[in-house]
């Protein structure tokens, strides 16, 4: 693991147990009794997860003193090509937050969108706490989580009815999801509410690398649909992923900071 990922998970952890002081997991438990969470939309040959990412620990700051998130919200709800948003709840490489995700899903509901909270989840309180603030879905990092952790995180969200991306960043990565979902727990079954995504950024050094997308394009396993994450920009770089089997990307940067990548689409 990266120290970039020790160090994140780390302050997860930290997090975790200040708010377990704050807000007991039973409680948790109880306020998302009722909760019905959205369905992960597909409308296209290539479906936009649209992301709210206010700082890259790449590149620094993606937003002004200006920046109203309920604007940036409104705006990728009025997109059809958004198949949902995600929203970066992590305080301390990326200025995230649970209310930024509790804002955004009070716009995106309205439209039927579904919000993904995105964060370095180590522990069950995340992904109940996940729902508690109205998320529908979650992201799930292979590489930050040992396979019993992963099974348990991913059977939890199921029972939940959240869906999840599944996120790879190697080829390690990719076949130890392989062998948890397809040989240990045979889920091709809940395929509607599993994503798995390849991450282009290296770790070691966070910058991006999208040649990774094509390297891993063979290694990819059928019975789920997958996510280009990180670095795309262009509607012609999108059609290299459609054509390499990508059905989804997730795409913070590039939305963050102009509308032109929604122009072109469009």
């Amino acid at each position: 693991m990266s120290d970039f990922l020790k160090k994140m998970n780390l302050s997860s952890s930290k997090r975790v147990e200040e708010a377990k002081k704050r807000m007991p997991l039973s409680q948790l438990k109880q306020n998302i009794e009722n909760f019905k969470p959205l369905p992960l939309r597909k409308n296209k040959n290539f479906n936009i997860i649209a992301e709210i990412k206010k700082t890259s620990p790449a590149v620094g700051s993606l937003v002004n003193d200006s920046f109203d998130i309920d604007l940036q919200a409104k705006n990728y709800t009025q997109e059809n090509s958004v198949a949902a948003i995600s929203v970066l709840t992590e305080p301390v490489a990326f200025n995230g937050s649970l209310d930024d995700l509790q804002k955004v899903v009070a716009i995106s509901n309205k439209k039927k969108i579904p919000c993904m909270r995105k964060d370095f989840i180590v522990d069950e309180y995340q992904i109940y706490e996940a729902a508690s603030y109205g998320a529908s879905g979650v992201l799930l990092i292979v590489k930050s989580l040992d396979t019993d952790k992963l099974k348990a995180f991913i059977e939890l969200s199921l029972s939940l009815n959240l869906f999840m991306l599944i996120e790879c960043f190697d080829e390690a990565d990719i076949a130890r999801a392989h062998n948890l979902l397809i040989k240990q727990l045979s889920l091709q079954d809940f395929s509607e509410k599993i994503l798995m995504g390849i991450n282009c950024r290296n770790l070691l050094n966070l910058q991006i690398e999208p040649e990774r997308f094509h390297a891993f394009a063979n290694l990819k396993f059928e019975g789920f649909d997958w996510v280009a994450e990180s670095g795309i920009e262009s509607k012609e770089f999108i059609n290299e992923l459609v054509a390499s089997g990508y059905s989804y990307g997730l795409i913070g940067s590039a939305l963050m900071t102009s509308n032109q990548l929604f122009d072109e689409l469009n």
